[in-house]
């Protein structure tokens, strides 16, 4: 079963709410809902891989002559239950990646929508007169990210960003699984 990836949510563009609002209510969802379909495959794997090992055992004490094939069966069964073992894990790790992705998009979403707030009180603060001053400087004023509340924010491309071991991992198993 194929996993549809979550798209990069770009705080910069026009649409970011509304792709907050889809990303929340229909992609995420979509993908916990398919996340979870692989584990139950991989339980169903492993499930599998145990009846095949009991059949291997079973075949073992019929028949002496049948006693290499049986252990290459058991053999087999056992990789199988290990790769199973695997695949759920990563699964595991995916849906445990994604929700963290999730969390971690709501807290971005948060420090937008204050940071909005901000912005909209600056301007309601502007459309009401003159300034004489900003934030707190009088004259040729110069703000600093950081006196804005940005000391945090930088410009580093999606593609830059650095991708955590987990997340690594957790994309090379989803890999292996397809």
């Amino acid at each position: 079963m194929a996993v549809t990836p979550l798209p990069v949510l770009d705080r910069t563009a026009a649409t970011f709410k509304t792709d907050t609002d889809t990303f929340f209510g229909t992609l995420l969802p979509t993908f916990s809902v398919e996340i979870n379909q692989v584990a139950s495959a991989a339980d169903s794997s492993a499930t599998a891989a145990n009846a095949s090992k009991v059949a291997a055992a079973a075949s073992e004490a019929a028949a002496l002559t049948s006693k290499n094939a049986a252990k290459t069966s058991e053999t087999n069964a056992k990789t199988s239950e290990t790769n199973a073992g695997i695949y759920y894990s990563a699964a595991l790790s995916s849906k445990n990646a994604a929700a963290t992705s999730a969390t971690n998009a709501a807290t971005s979403a948060a420090t937008a929508l204050t940071q909005a707030d901000r912005a909209q009180a600056a301007a309601d603060g502007i459309a009401s007169g003159p300034v004489t001053s900003v934030n707190g400087k009088t004259g040729t004023v110069t703000i600093s990210k950081a006196e804005m509340g940005l000391g945090n924010v930088d410009n580093t491309s999606d593609a830059n960003k650095p991708v955590s071991a987990a997340q690594l991992a957790a994309m090379h198993a989803m890999a292996l699984i397809f």
